[in-house]
């Protein structure tokens, strides 16, 4: 898999989407890969988009972890999520690696419907959850971490998870910046070692790390300064506006390019 033959428009779109994702990220505590991916997706095939988007992604979850303090209590007490993101993410790579990539466009999408779904959820602690905390985090870890590997977004069943355990909003950032870092290092580990993918794509990731760091300080300096509830309803529409393109690359792809190749003698 290489960039040989990516368009140098479609390069300038990717690192627009990373310097976008970098300032959300930044300013929200988490995010980058949910925005970072679907944007690439629509200028990539999706196995491009996710192994351009992953190397960053780590690094960019790595500093937010060693800036946002409290990581030690996120291991002290929530130790199993990324053991079981570990495991999940080499089998989601894996499955990802030798499968077509069409269909994980229409997984991204969902996803990302769940995301802006989950106001909806109510919030505050359940007995049950709680009572069983460590087997069903290994279980939404395990998920969590298919789901980093196949659409670079973990998100969703990560946060319901820590939302049903009534965490405070700053431990749940930084728990769900450690998932982050171990999912991303054995998806992007796996990549390396089985994906067969070309030095051009590494480096191109490579290079789009230094804009994407600036952005998530720049993110991280105006995260108390901005209003968080206008800025959550952009992001939102941002979000939804992505998941309807997605859906339409994914028809079209799947149906109407594949309708006329099979007309096409």
């Amino acid at each position: 898999m290489t960039l040989a033959a990516l368009d140098p428009w479609a390069l300038a779109f990717v690192a627009a989407a990373m310097l976008l994702a970098g300032f959300v990220h930044g300013a929200l505590g988490f995010g980058f890969p949910l925005i970072a991916t679907p944007i690439a997706a629509l200028a990539l095939d999706m196995k491009a988009a996710i192994v351009l988007v992953a190397p960053v992604t780590l690094v960019v979850t790595l500093l937010s972890v060693a800036r946002g303090g409290g990581w030690r209590e996120a291991i002290v007490n929530f130790w199993y999520l990324p053991l079981a993101m570990a495991f999940g993410s080499y089998g989601g790579t894996r499955l990802l690696i030798g499968a077509k990539p069409t269909p994980f466009l229409l997984v991204l999408a969902l996803l990302i419907v769940v995301y802006l779904a989950l106001d909806r959820v109510k919030r505050g602690e359940n007995p049950f959850v709680k009572r069983w905390r460590v087997t069903i985090g290994l279980l939404v870890g395990l998920v969590a971490g298919v789901f980093e590997a196949t659409a670079n977004v973990a998100v969703p069943p990560l946060i319901i998870y820590l939302m049903l355990l009534g965490l405070p909003p700053m431990a749940t950032v930084q728990t769900l910046n450690l998932c982050f870092s171990v999912g991303k290092g054995v998806q992007v580990g796996t990549w390396a070692l089985y994906g067969g993918v070309g030095g051009l794509l590494w480096l191109s990731a490579a290079a789009l790390v230094v804009p994407s760091v600036a952005a998530l300080f720049a993110g991280m300096r105006v995260r108390e300064r901005i209003d968080a509830l206008t800025y959550r309803r952009w992001l939102r529409r941002a979000l939804g506006a992505m998941a309807a393109l997605l859906l339409a690359q994914y028809v079209h792809l799947e149906f109407v390019a594949g309708a006329a190749a099979t007309i096409v003698p």
